[in-house]
């Protein structure tokens, strides 16, 4: 059996895959406490972890794959690691979804609600003809937070 120095690549690519678990976990905690203007402060950090992350995948490929692992332990730690990643991803993938449906229905209404308010209320006039609409129309004021 082979020692797992004999696959830096392997060790690396562990230990990128689970700082960025940890950098979803962050996020995600940011999102759910409706902080997502805090992200930013964490994205160069992600950004250079992906980018190690994608040349530690290139240099295993290179390497022969992770077929050429024979190191049992080595591979369950990359299995278990990526499957937390994988998690994370999708609970990731469903609070951006869910934040997303949230502002589409929330612009929505804000804009149903303008539109409802713009329309003029058509009365009747003394021969039961509906009355001539004043074609003067105020604005309606829009204040949008940041915070949706």
């Amino acid at each position: 059996m082979s020692s797992p120095s004999s696959y830096p690549s392997a060790i690396a690519l562990l230990a990128i895959t689970q700082k960025l678990t940890a950098l979803m976990d962050q996020e995600n905690t940011l999102m759910k406490t409706h902080r997502p203007s805090q992200i930013k402060d964490i994205i160069d950090q992600k950004a250079a972890l992906t980018e190690a992350y994608n040349g530690e995948m290139q240099s295993l490929q290179a390497a022969g794959g992770i077929k050429q692992i024979t190191d049992a332990q080595l591979l369950r730690q990359l299995k278990q690691e990526t499957d937390k990643f994988q998690n994370r991803l999708k609970k990731q993938h469903r609070l951006i979804q869910t934040a997303k449906d949230v502002s589409e229905r929330m612009i929505k209404a804000i804009g149903n609600e303008v539109a409802r308010q713009a329309q003029p209320v058509q009365n009747y006039g003394p021969k039961a003809q509906l009355k001539a609409q004043s074609q003067s129309s105020t604005p309606t004021p829009i204040t949008l937070n940041q915070t949706i």
